[in-house]
């Protein structure tokens, strides 16, 4: 069975996402020190904090989109962990940082991460080719 379009979509979603992260987790790390973080009230260590693990949470996506564009048995369920773990880190971003643009770009991520969890799940052809016997070799 040929892997439906929905399936490559969310594999470019999900390395979309992965760049998304990256450059958050890169704002992150140039907001240190900044006089905005200091009015804001947000350290640097929460800062560099949020940094790694967003740019940590972007390295996870990246392998896991390469994963499941290439169609291995199991890439719906890492996917949806990662993207799960993603939204979590998401929301956590958006609690401690909740401002200007962290606020936005937090609520693109978890529209992207949503919509991802229904294509996997939610279609009737993507279920059939997760779902249906795969030959070896």
């Amino acid at each position: 069975m040929e892997r439906p379009g929905v399936v490559t979509f969310v594999g470019v979603l999900v390395l979309i996402k992965s760049g998304i992260a990256l450059v958050t987790g890169t704002a992150l790390l140039l907001a240190r020190g900044g006089d905005q973080a200091a009015t804001a009230g947000i350290s640097d260590n929460s800062l560099m904090t949020s940094a790694i693990v967003e740019m940590m949470a972007a390295l996870v996506l990246y392998f896991v989109a390469w994963y499941l564009l290439k169609g291995r048995k199991g890439a719906r369920l890492i996917v949806a962990i990662a993207v799960g773990i993603q939204l979590a880190v998401t929301v956590f971003v958006m609690l401690d940082h909740g401002t200007g643009g962290y606020l936005y770009t937090g609520l693109i991520s978890a529209a992207f991460s949503l919509f991802i969890l229904w294509a996997l799940y939610g279609d009737d052809r993507s279920n059939e080719y997760f779902n249906a016997p795969r030959r070896q070799g």
